[in-house]
C-alpha cells in the first residue's frame, strides 16, 4: 500500500464534517485513549476511520461512539446485550440520519441515532396522536419506548424535514 493509499484511508468524508458538528470538534483525551478498535468486517466497506471516533453522552446519559468514515458513518453503544453498532453510506446519513435498534433484557426497544446539524430536538409523532420531542446532543439522540412512536421528524443536511416510520 502506498503512502497516498494510507492517507486516503484516514480522510473523513467532507459531507460528514460539513453536516455533523461532532466531527468538526477536536477529539477529547478520552477519545484519543479509548479509540474503538472493533469494526466488524461487514462495516469495512464504509471505510471507518476509527482514529477519528468521537464519544458523546446522549441526553439520556448513555454513551454513544460516533465513527466517521471515508464512505459512511457509524454509531456504537454498549448495552446489556453487548456492543450494538450500525453504519450507513454518507449520502444516506446526510439525508435520513443514522439509526440503530437496541433491545434490553426486558424486551424494551430503543433507537439510537445521529442527525445532521440544525436539530436541537427530534420530534416524535405518537400512535395516539400526541407529539413529544427528545433532545439532541452533538447530533446524537436516544429514543425509548419506540412502540408508542409512529414517526420521527428531523431536518436533513439540506434543511428539509424528514419523517421516518418507526
Amino acid at each position: 500500500m502506498s503512502d497516498a493509499d494510507a492517507a486516503d484511508r484516514d480522510v473523513v468524508h467532507p459531507l460528514l464534517t460539513a453536516n455533523f458538528e461532532i466531527f468538526r470538534r477536536a477529539q477529547t483525551e478520552r477519545e484519543l485513549e479509548d479509540q474503538i478498535d472493533f469494526v466488524p468486517p461487514i462495516i469495512q466497506r464504509y471505510g471507518p476511520v476509527s482514529s477519528q471516533a468521537r464519544v458523546t453522552l446522549a441526553a439520556s446519559g448513555e454513551t454513544v461512539w460516533v465513527t466517521p468514515g471515508t464512505r459512511g458513518a457509524g454509531l456504537s453503544r454498549m448495552s446489556v446485550r453487548g456492543r450494538r453498532s450500525c453504519f450507513a453510506p454518507v449520502e444516506s446519513v446526510a439525508s435520513r440520519g443514522l439509526w440503530g435498534l437496541n433491545e434490553d433484557l426486558g424486551g424494551r426497544r430503543s433507537l439510537y441515532g445521529l442527525v445532521p446539524d440544525g436539530n436541537p430536538v427530534v420530534g416524535l409523532n405518537l400512535r395516539d396522536g400526541g407529539h413529544l420531542t427528545v433532545p439532541v446532543v452533538e447530533g446524537v439522540v436516544i429514543i425509548r419506548d419506540i412502540e408508542r412512536i409512529n414517526t420521527i421528524e428531523f431536518l436533513d443536511a439540506t434543511g428539509d424535514t424528514q419523517r421516518q416510520l418507526c
